[in-house]
This record gives C-alpha cells, structure tokens and sequence, in this order.
C-alpha cells in the first residue's frame, strides 16, 4: 500500500514538472517572437514621424497579419 501512495505522488510530481516545463518554453517562445515585432513598431513609428502615413499603416496592417495575440 505504501508504494502505490508513493507511485501515485510519484507521478503527479512527474506531471507537475513536464506542465511548469512546457509553459517556460511557451513564455521563451513568445519573448523570442516579440523582439521582430517590436522592431517593425518602430519602423512603423518612424514612418508616423516622417509623416508617411500610408507606410506606417502598411507596416501596421502586416503587424496585425503576422502577430494577431498581440
């Protein structure tokens, strides 16, 4: 009886390491997949300070496109 309490805990802790790993490479990921993001923001952002509306709005609408979540 002692080692099938002991198998039980044994693989809830396994589940519980396999989750918490698995949502560290999803939050990796997303941080990965920010940063080209951010830099066609500032391409964008650019664009508005030079007063070229329409490039930004293109940018802006690929930005959209690529990245929805965000």
């Amino acid at each position: 009886m002692v080692h099938t309490k002991s198998s039980f805990f044994l693989i809830i802790f396994l589940l519980i390491t396999v989750v918490t790993f698995m949502t560290g490479l999803e939050a990796q990921d997303t941080e990965n997949n920010r940063a080209p993001i951010q830099e066609f923001v500032k391409k964008a952002q650019e664009h508005v300070k030079q007063n070229q509306i329409e490039e930004a709005i293109e940018i802006y609408e690929r930005i959209v496109i690529a990245a929805p979540e965000n």
